[in-house]
């Protein structure tokens, strides 16, 4: 199942192990993106993406899809948190 609006989809949800982060195009990834953080239910950062390594590698030059590896998180209910420019997006994710 995919979640997500705004120019973004996080599939498959529930996962087992990774998420992917499928943005609706390479522009607004690379330009927009400041972070993705997922947060556990006690709203405490559990991972994070960095942005700015992919940046400067031009990761989104290439591409608009992203894969967060979760397989290392219990089994549970996380928030991913997405900022686009001045926006935070929550998409909540179930990990099995």
């Amino acid at each position: 199942m995919r979640s997500g609006y705004n120019g973004y989809s996080v599939y498959p949800n529930p996962t087992e192990d990774k998420i992917k982060i499928d943005f609706e195009s390479k522009e607004l990834a690379e330009a927009n993106l400041n972070g993705i953080f997922i947060y556990d239910d006690q709203e405490k950062i559990v991972q994070q993406f960095d942005v700015e390594a992919a940046r400067k590698s031009d990761f989104f030059k290439n591409q608009n899809t992203l894969e967060m590896d979760m397989s290392a998180l219990k089994k549970g209910t996380y928030f991913l948190h997405l900022r686009l420019g001045y926006h935070v997006f929550k998409t909540q994710v179930l990990k099995k």
